[in-house]
C-alpha cells in the first residue's frame, strides 16, 4: 500500500490517522485490481495479439495512476482532510478509467483520457499540497507536479481530437511516462 512501503505510516503522528489514510490505500489498491480485472475481461472475451496489444496499452496508464499516487503519498505523506480528498479523487478518476475499458477502442476511449488526465492533475496538486511540509523547501514537489500537470494537459487535449491522432499523444505520453 502507499504508505507503507516507505515506513511513512511510522511518521506519522496518530495510529488512527494511519489507520485511516491506510483504508484509502486500500481503496485504490481495489480500484486499481477493478481496471486490471476489465483489462483481463477484454483479453478473455476475444484472445488475439490485437487485445491483448490493446490491453498492454491500456495498462500503462493503469499501472502510472497507480503508481503516480503511491509514489508521491510515499514520498511526501500527508494525512489531512485535502490529502485524504485528493487520494479518493484519484481513485475516482481511476475507476472511471476502469469503466471505460471495455469500450476502448471506441466510445470509451474519451472518458478513458480524461479519467486519465484527472488522475495526473490530482497527483499534481497534491504534489503543490505537501510542498510546504517537503524537506527541500517543495522544489522536488513542484518539478513532480509541473510534471504531472503536463502530461495531464497532454491526455485532456487528446480527449478532443479524433482517434488516431489521440493515440499519437498517448503514445507520447505514454514515453514520458518512462
Amino acid at each position: 500500500a502507499l504508505a507503507s512501503r516507505t515506513g511513512a505510516a511510522r511518521a506519522r503522528p496518530t495510529r488512527v490517522r494511519a489507520q485511516r489514510f491506510a483504508g484509502l490505500e486500500l481503496l485504490f489498491d481495489l480500484i486499481f485490481v477493478f481496471c486490471v480485472a476489465q483489462l483481463t475481461r477484454i483479453y478473455r472475451e476475444d484472445p488475439s495479439w490485437a487485445v491483448a496489444g490493446t490491453a498492454v496499452l491500456l495498462f500503462i496508464p493503469v499501472w502510472w495512476a497507480w503508481v503516480g499516487i503511491s509514489f508521491a503519498a510515499d514520498r511526501f505523506p500527508a494525512d489531512d482532510a485535502i490529502a485524504r480528498g485528493l487520494v479518493i479523487g484519484a481513485a475516482g478518476a481511476t475507476g472511471v478509467m476502469g469503466l471505460a475499458i471495455p469500450s476502448v477502442p471506441g466510445s470509451g476511449e474519451v472518458p478513458f483520457a480524461l479519467g486519465y488526465a484527472a488522475v495526473r492533475f490530482i497527483v499534481a496538486l497534491y504534489y503543490l499540497h505537501v510542498r510546504a511540509t517537503a524537506p527541500d523547501g517543495g522544489h522536488l514537489a513542484r518539478f513532480y507536479a509541473a510534471g504531472f500537470g503536463a502530461v495531464g494537459a497532454a491526455w485532456l487535449v487528446s480527449a478532443v481530437l479524433p482517434p488516431t491522432p489521440r493515440l499519437v499523444i498517448w503514445e507520447i505520453g505514454r514515453a514520458s511516462c518512462r
